[in-house]
């Protein structure tokens, strides 16, 4: 079960007057979670993008220190 329909699910607790009803309290978990999906994925894409920038890096930074000494990578 994923966890947007394991919300969906959800029993809503007692509550007074104040308290949300049931169809705003599911509708403000389906918000809560579609939230932090889209962060996850936004945070995994900037992650990907990271670690892709420092490979890069470290790979022309061999390079480099391999043309210094006159040798050829290979």
């Amino acid at each position: 079960m994923t966890f947007l329909k394991a919300v969906k699910s959800v029993t809503m607790p007692e509550h007074n007057d104040q308290s949300l009803s049931t169809e705003e309290y599911g509708s403000l978990l389906v918000d809560i979670t579609e939230w932090l999906e889209q962060a996850r994925k936004q945070a995994g894409r900037a992650v990907n993008a990271l670690m892709t920038a420092t490979y890069w890096r470290i790979g022309k930074r061999i390079f480099e220190q391999e043309q210094r000494g006159g040798e050829r990578a290979g």
